[in-house]
């Protein structure tokens, strides 16, 4: 189904998993999960949390990011689209062994995905991976220098994603 929000869906801490138990949240098989919204800054946040998988959701419409990532350990974004928000499609900030894999990004206005994590004073990487992404049509309202994806921090690795359609990465 669609669900439309007012206000950002947050997980925290107390919505962790564990390492041999994952809470997992997709949609149902067969059927589509559309989060959307207008007014919303974020659409999906994940804070403080660890294992966490999110899958197969798609994510439209959100007035800054369509999902923020911040503090985690072990979340995993797979097979997820999305589009059209007034920022950036996925923010990851800091934490440690996050995973984005398999995503489409797509009509972001700003950056598809960012991740701001690591140490850069000590040099502890963060060990996240951004995997087989595809990143479609970057600052495609006002920020037309914008980003595909964009790195600050250590031990951030990104492999075999794909970039198209944007003028100016």
């Amino acid at each position: 189904g669609t669900y439309t929000l007012d206000e950002t869906f947050l997980l925290t801490a107390e919505d962790s998993g564990t390492e041999d138990a994952k809470v997992v949240w997709k949609a149902v098989p067969g059927a589509a999960a559309v989060i959307e919204s207008s007014t919303a800054a974020a659409l999906f946040a994940i804070y403080d949390a660890r294992h966490i998988q999110i899958a197969g959701l798609q994510f439209v419409g959100a007035s800054a990011q369509a999902i923020e990532i911040a503090y985690c350990h072990s979340v995993t974004i797979e097979g997820c689209h999305v589009r059209n928000s007034g920022h950036t499609g996925l923010h990851l900030y800091g934490g440690e062994s996050c995973r984005v894999e398999n995503c489409v990004f797509e009509d972001c206005d700003w950056t598809g995905i960012r991740v701001e994590a690591g140490s850069r004073q000590t040099l502890v990487g963060c060990r996240h991976l951004l995997e087989q992404n595809i990143r479609r049509r970057c600052g495609t309202i006002r920020h037309s220098l914008s980003s595909a994806i964009h790195v600050v921090g250590v031990g951030c690795h990104v492999n075999d994603n794909e970039i198209a359609e944007c003028e100016h990465t």
